[in-house]
Parts: structure tokens; sequence; C-alpha cells
């Protein structure tokens, strides 16, 4: 089993992995393929994958509060962004996640207006294997690494969100600058360099 650091200093040389992150450890050691409506308009069963290593590691973090997270690229700096409503409730938490490292070979890219993305599913189970587990333990690795967490301001409901932000883009600028949000990130003086490169994918604003 590698760490955090050991996978994420090997990210870019091998293009033939994808990333899955889960809040919880899968056992048995096997991913099958889920119902779902909403990749691109397809109706199926997928097994979801990232080429995004950061994405993965933010979304293993993900619990019931959790309300989006995603990618943005902003003046050509890449963030990769976690929204969450209830921070005293999330922060009491002994919350952590893993990370697993899978072949691509059975894997096919999912498309947006005939543009390439970092989602990728498969239809058929995916065997995991200890060697390629990464365990996520605290948000604070999470930010460490460059993930960058934000808490819905104190009392404030997922819906209270939805409609505030209803036909108004989310950008990294307003998530830092707008008292709606906790920026953990400044709260615990863990503002990293945003980092570059961690895969292929399309970059755009975060999406709710």
């Amino acid at each position: 089993m590698n760490g955090l650091k050991d996978i994420f200093s090997n990210m870019g040389v091998d293009d033939a992995w994808l990333y899955h992150g889960s809040p919880r450890a899968i056992e048995p050691k096997v991913l099958h393929p889920r119902p779902n409506t909403t990749i691109a308009g397809e109706e199926g069963h997928f097994v979801f994958a990232t080429s995004h290593l950061l994405s993965s590691i933010v979304y293993a973090m993900k619990t019931d509060d959790m309300v989006t997270c995603g990618v943005m690229n902003e003046n050509g700096i890449e963030y990769t962004a976690c929204i969450i409503a209830d921070r005293k409730k999330f922060l009491s938490q002994s919350v952590n996640g893993t990370v697993y490292k899978l072949p691509k070979g059975s894997f096919r890219n999912v498309s947006y207006n005939s543009m390439p993305s970092s989602e990728w599913i498969s239809t058929i189970p995916i065997e995991l294997s200890e060697e390629n587990t990464v365990y996520v333990p605290d948000i604070e690795t999470v930010m460490a690494m460059g993930g960058q967490i934000f808490f819905l301001k104190d009392g404030m409901t997922k819906e209270e969100f939805f409609l505030s932000i209803a036909n108004k883009p989310i950008t990294f600028q307003s998530l830092t600058n707008d008292p709606m949000y906790i920026w953990e990130n400044r709260e615990r003086g863990l503002i990293q360099k945003p980092q570059q490169n961690y895969g292929k994918l399309l970059q755009t604003e975060l999406s709710i």
C-alpha cells in the first residue's frame, strides 16, 4: 500500500491509471456497477472513476453534508473545491476515506458536448487490490494536498444555499470572498499553492 505522497509523486508519469474515492472501505474488494441516469444523458449501470487524483481524494471525504465538489480553472490556475453544509457536525465526526487506483483498460471516457472530461465509466465489476489502495486519514490531509474545503455559514441549510446561487456561477474568488462560506483552509492556515496537472480533465467552473 502506498501513501498519498507516493501516489502524488507518480501522477502524470503513467496514464494507465484512474482513481475512485470512497468515504468507506469497499469490502469485498470489488467495485460493482450501480444504476445511474445522469452521465451525459446515458442510462445504465456504471462504475465511476476519474483521471483527476485530487478530486478522488476530496470525494473520499464525502458525507451526507457534502453539498458539491468539483474542479475550477481561473486565470490558468486549477482549484479543486468542496462545499459542506454543517461545519460543526462534520468536524465533530471522525471523517476519513479511501482512494483506489484502477487500471484504465476497462473504462471509457465520458464526453460532454463532444469534449472529453475527467470522468470515466465502466460497465463491468472492477477488482481492487490492497497494493493500489490509499487511505485518506482526515480533512487536514486533504487540505495539505491542495484540496479547498468550504463550509456554509452557521445555520445555513442546503436548500437555502441552492436558492442563493440560482443563476449565479460559483467561482473560486466568490467562494473565498463571500461571507456565506467559511474557507477552512484559511481558518487552519493550510492555504497551499494550487496544484497543477493532476490528469487530463475538462477545465470548467464548479458545477452544481
